[in-house]
């Protein structure tokens, strides 16, 4: 298959910053198909700040917009770093594409609506979900989060960002495969992984994807109290050091959902100047 590469108009965000353009010209190719890639070319590499991989595939992920020429930028740098990529413009075509491809990933516009997102969490409990739009307000990244997705990127967003965090996701996604996915019962909270549900004392408590993977981790470490830089990693790898006021937020957050009395938790609990330890108390 004849590729003819990128050049200087795969700078720094897509898609598609002020005064950029995207000139590559593709042939149509089925998603798992690495022909694509770039091997060789260290202009992109410079414009970009993201090495193109020779060989192996960064993983395979699916995009999902109806506007096509978002797609097909976004789909042509994707393809530039190594993933392999797979397209959709309707919803029905997400559910087809999803059936016939074992996908690592998916990145949603919400041009597609929200309900698209909480389609694919309703068969797919564990595939990382990103959720993108231009100039998008509060609510419809909160919408986006409600119905599944795992994170929302503001477009134009920069290509070495959007490579960390989905290369970070994807990582963990296999790496959840890699264990055993066991319910998990601590006290009176349950919490199953695969339908993605947490029931205290046999009543469900509604959680966001980030709040659910963090009381995930410490259900799985009960009694073991684990520092603010284990927990801060993994929960947002991509990113280096550790915020601890936003982890407090985030254990906050969770508080109010889960404990009777969030001002004085029974389950998430407090190690001073260590980090937290799920109970009970």
């Amino acid at each position: 298959m004849t590729k003819k590469h990128a050049t200087s108009g795969l700078e720094n965000r897509l898609p598609v910053a002020e005064g950029e353009t995207v000139r590559s010209q593709r042939n149509s190719a089925d998603p798992s198909s690495s022909a694509l890639r770039s091997r060789s070319d260290s202009r992109f590499s410079a414009a970009t700040g993201v090495n193109p991989i020779d060989g192996a595939s960064r993983g395979t992920v699916l995009i999902a917009d109806k506007n096509n020429h978002s797609r097909r930028d976004l789909r042509v740098a994707l393809t530039e770093i190594g993933f392999d990529v797979g397209e959709a413009s309707t919803a029905d075509e997400i559910a087809r594409r999803l059936r016939m491809i074992e996908y690592d990933a998916v990145l949603l516009n919400t041009n597609l609506g929200i309900e698209a997102i909480r389609s694919i969490r309703a068969d797919y409990s564990r595939m990382p979900v990103f959720a993108y739009a231009k100039a998008a307000n509060d609510g419809v990244q909160l919408d986006a989060f409600d119905a599944g997705a795992d994170d929302f990127i503001g477009m134009p967003f920069k290509l070495s960002l959007l490579d960390a965090r989905v290369r970070s996701s994807i990582r963990r996604y296999h790496a959840t495969e890699r264990t055993v996915d066991r319910t998990l019962a601590v006290a009176d909270v349950t919490l199953d992984p695969i339908r993605r549900r947490v029931e205290r004392k046999g009543a469900l408590v509604h959680l966001r994807p980030q709040e659910f993977r963090l009381l995930h981790l410490l259900m799985e470490n009960a009694g073991k109290p684990l520092t603010h830089e284990t927990i801060f990693k993994a929960l947002w790898e991509q990113e280096q050091g550790t915020n601890r006021g936003r982890l407090r937020v985030a254990i906050r957050d969770l508080r109010k959902k889960l404990e009777p009395n969030p001002a004085n938790p029974r389950y998430l609990l407090t190690d001073s100047h260590f980090g937290y330890r799920f109970g009970p108390k």
